[in-house]
């Protein structure tokens, strides 16, 4: 299939594997259970359910968890600790270890409920371990709605900013005597964005406003952020290199935006961080995989909006991570 189109989630099973392994993560959000509930049992050799044993006091997140494990049934369970990015990296690994110890060739991996800096970690891994596996796929459920029930004036994702870390496996390299050059794929988290540029003082700044939506029905508030980024924006007058626009839901497109900047001048030092859906964070990954200078980092949040962060789509994009990895630098 064409990774850039939707599918019905009933129809998921027609474009995979007859056996393979499968990763998901167990989150507050109800898409958590959107994909794994369509799937067939007998074809998964074994499942691997992550979750963030810091949000062990929420409900959702338990009965995400609940619901997992009864439909999963060959599930382990891995406990992530995601105060800790060394955790995190630790307990991936030991999940591609055990992949490529147990001869399962064949990955999917649910990426709709995933923090940003674990799927960033989690691609690594198996990009530096690709010729061990026949097939990675990743399957992306968009959010029908995000903040749930809220005008687009009052939706919120996350608040505040309290830590910036580099994400392992992504460090740059970067000259102490070039100019350091910040790219940020924004989306409805303004506030969020504003205090990483405010913490990491870049001296040039980029700043990307997502357009093509991963579904048509967030025209409206997408039309209303978009407005508020062009004033946002100006705020930043005395250190922004300019605006660019990048795709939320075509890898290649936003592949491509990030590259053209990073084109425009190489002696720079490039960090990126993500704020917008997984796809273009893949897109993200990509980039930095093929140029090991670029740094990536990841904006560690106050606090989630547990209750109405979204309500999940009937659609599924279904990405050939195998193939985007070779593409992106050749075979290895």
């Amino acid at each position: 299939m064409n990774e850039k189109e939707k599918i019905d989630k009933t129809k998921i099973n027609d474009y995979l594997p007859e056996k393979y392994a499968f990763i998901c993560f167990a989150s507050f959000e109800e898409r958590s259970l959107t994909i794994p509930m369509v799937l067939k049992n007998d074809d998964i050799s074994i499942s691997f359910i992550l979750r963030n044993i810091e949000e062990s006091a929420s409900f959702k997140n338990e009965k995400c968890l609940f619901e997992l494990k009864k439909q999963l049934i060959n599930n382990e369970v891995v406990e992530l600790n995601l105060e800790s990015s060394v955790s995190i990296a630790d307990k991936t690994m030991l999940i591609v270890k055990r992949l490529i110890e147990e001869d399962l060739h064949s990955i999917i991996i649910d990426i709709s409920t995933f923090t940003h800096e674990t799927l960033l970690i989690l691609l690594k891994l198996l990009y530096d371990n690709i010729e061990k596996f026949d097939l990675i796929k990743c399957i992306y459920n968009g959010a029908l709605q995000y903040s749930v029930g809220d005008p687009p004036e009052k939706m919120w994702l996350s608040k505040g900013c309290r830590d910036i870390r580099n994400v392992i496996g992504y460090p740059g390299l970067l000259n102490p005597s070039l100019k350091n050059h910040l790219i940020v794929l924004t989306g409805y988290e303004t506030e969020r964005a504003t205090r990483l540029i405010e913490m990491l003082e870049p001296d040039l700044l980029s700043l990307g406003d997502g357009n093509e939506p991963t579904e048509e029905n967030h025209d409206k508030a997408m039309q209303y952020f978009k407005n508020k980024f062009n004033i946002w924006k100006d705020s930043f007058q005395g250190v922004i290199s300019e605006s660019f626009t990048f795709s939320c839901r075509d890898v290649q497109k936003t592949v491509e935006s990030i590259t053209n900047i990073i084109n425009k001048n190489r002696e720079q030092n490039y960090i990126i961080v993500p704020l917008n859906t997984k796809i273009s964070t893949v897109a993200i990954s990509l980039v930095a995989l093929h140029n090991p200078r670029i740094q990536v980092c990841y904006a560690l949040p106050e606090m989630y909006n547990m209750e109405n962060y979204s309500e999940p789509s009937n659609n599924v994009t279904i990405l050939d991570m195998k193939a985007l990895f070779l593409n992106i630098g050749g075979t290895k």
